[in-house]
């Protein structure tokens, strides 16, 4: 290490390393190419791709209709005050009940 002064994680690899019998050879530029070549995996799936491919499925519309039924019986209704508003509640296509375009 040429660096006048060693960072913290650079100070632990050197407490390590240096109880050891090596020596670290630096390759800069072209010459460590079979190296660099042998670090990349051929046979993997880049994580971008892998990303674009997942589909998540979340139980929060299902949730949301189960809430939805308990909330329209007639007690919690007087409780919730909006008997007057009950004609404004539509259900839609995913059988949401939903008020004024919103869930």
């Amino acid at each position: 290490m040429d660096q006048p002064k060693l960072n913290m994680k650079q100070r632990r690899w050197l407490d390590v390393v240096k109880d050891y019998d090596c020596e670290i050879l630096y390759h800069p530029g072209k010459a460590n190419v079979v190296a660099d070549a042998l670090s990349r995996r051929t046979d993997s799936i880049p994580i971008r791709d892998v990303c674009m491919r997942m589909t998540v499925m979340t139980p929060v519309l299902d949730i949301i209709r189960e809430a939805q039924v308990e909330a329209v019986r007639p007690e919690n209704r007087k409780r919730e005050r909006v008997i007057g508003q009950v004609s404004e509640f539509v259900t839609d296509s995913r059988g949401l009940m939903t008020f004024r375009g919103r869930i």
